[in-house]
């Protein structure tokens, strides 16, 4: 499993900051201010009023405010965050369905999309679904 966000736990009552290792084998960013982490341990804020969240490099990611109920979360925008590496290059993807269908990925009625950035351009994609069939001869 590839390690993609870190979160590091506040543990003491009252405290306003936590000390978190963040590998050096990637990149990382603070989600709330797109500021790069160093790597080691390193103190970061942990206010009252959010999580601490850090994003690796490399990756694409996909975010979408919450909401009570799927039927009312569709309705907030998403949003793209690219997270680059040493190299200024970042991938994922994303896949899409109604929220409440059962089956929708043997079915096939998802979107699965691809992102890449690379060498300063941004390209979204539709994957091709792969599905299984039988050849008749």
């Amino acid at each position: 499993m590839c390690l993609t966000s870190l979160t590091p736990q506040v543990l003491a009552e009252g405290a306003t900051s936590v000390k978190g290792y963040f590998p050096a084998a990637a990149m990382w960013y603070d989600i709330y201010t797109g500021m790069r982490v160093g790597t080691g341990w390193q103190t970061v804020a942990s206010p009252l009023t959010h999580i601490p969240l850090h994003l690796r490099g490399g990756e694409v990611y996909v975010t979408q405010h919450p909401a009570l109920n799927t039927v009312q979360s569709r309705q907030n925008p998403l949003e793209v965050i690219a997270a680059l590496d040493a190299s200024g290059e970042a991938s994922g993807s994303l896949f899409w369905d109604d929220g409440e269908s059962l089956d929708t990925y043997s079915a096939g009625l998802y979107t699965e999309m691809a992102y890449t950035v690379s060498g300063g351009h941004f390209k979204v994609r539709e994957r091709e679904r792969e599905r299984e069939g039988t050849c008749i001869s």
